[in-house]
């Protein structure tokens, strides 16, 4: 049940609102998350020192936000930042369109490797985007 927490708390740092989620939604992302903890061998611990925003600088770690965000469709497959899949999702929880917009200039940060891309943008995200927002989830 743990590990279901951590992923809802995952997927909610990149905008997606967990009230909001059906159970099908709910399945699928823990199906989501699973898999991209299999894949890139990221350590649960360190997942789970996310709910107090620790962000640890571990390769396997950036590799799971990857997979997750191509999986969910922040990233495309080669890696490339979906722009507008991104605007939307943080329009979803911040609801005004002027902060969006200031979210996507600071924490849309595009690196050569496409996992920093994934890792430093969803910490962005969580540093910058307003904390009441965050609650929601």
């Amino acid at each position: 049940m743990q590990a279901l927490a951590v992923f809802l708390l995952v997927i909610s740092f990149i905008g997606l609102s967990v009230n909001e989620m059906t159970p099908e939604i709910k399945a699928k992302v823990i199906e989501i998350g699973r898999s991209c903890m299999e894949e890139s061998g990221a350590d649960l611990e360190l997942i789970i020192k996310l709910q107090q925003g620790e962000f640890t600088d571990d390769p396997k770690l950036k590799q799971q936000f990857l997979c997750m965000n191509k999986k969910i469709g922040l990233q495309k497959e080669n890696g490339d930042i979906d722009e507008a899949a991104i605007r939307e999702r943080i329009n979803q929880f911040t609801n005004d369109p002027k902060k969006t917009e200031e979210l996507m200039k600071e924490c849309v940060i595009k690196e050569a490797a496409a996992e920093e891309t994934a890792f430093k943008s969803i910490k962005c995200l969580y540093d910058k985007a307003p904390k009441d927002a965050i609650k929601k989830f």
